[in-house]
């Protein structure tokens, strides 16, 4: 990769992550404000957003995806290796940023399924399967005769 192509492939890709940030931040603006209205297109947004994302990784170079330090890849000019460095941690607060949201979303259902069983005077549906991934029956089995 050239030094051109590779500034370029990092203003896309610096472009494509504070793009994606602003997303999820209007994302936990709509979950934190109960604004159901703009999920959809934040949705819209963080998909588009995530293609954007996966087609600049896989014009990435090879060392890019190896994860070789910035050092290595852009050593010249050392302004490029600096841009790397920024776009690393816009990466990690994006990731960080969406698992905070899929907390809230998580908290989210877990209160309105307790909501909805309170008001339907239900419990929730059981198991069929332990958080071990072990099957388990609803109720015990009945003998139907001894052979």
């Amino acid at each position: 990769m050239t030094e051109d192509s590779a500034a370029a492939w990092l203003t896309h890709l610096e472009a494509t992550l504070a793009a994606l940030h602003a997303a999820l931040h209007q994302t936990q603006a709509g979950l934190l404000h109960g604004a159901p209205d703009a999920l959809p297109a934040a949705d819209a947004a963080l998909q588009a957003l995530t293609h954007t994302l996966e087609d600049l990784y896989a014009r990435a170079p090879a060392a890019v995806r190896d994860g070789a330090p910035a050092a290595v890849l852009f050593a010249h000019p050392p302004a490029l290796a600096a841009r790397w460095t920024a776009a690393r941690q816009l990466a990690h607060a994006v990731r960080d940023l969406n698992a905070h949201n899929g907390r809230i979303l998580q908290a989210r259902l877990a209160h309105h399924d307790a909501a909805l069983s309170a008001l339907g005077g239900t419990t929730p549906a059981p198991r069929l399967y332990s958080p071990a991934g072990q099957t388990r029956a609803a109720r015990p089995g009945r003998s139907l005769g001894h052979a």
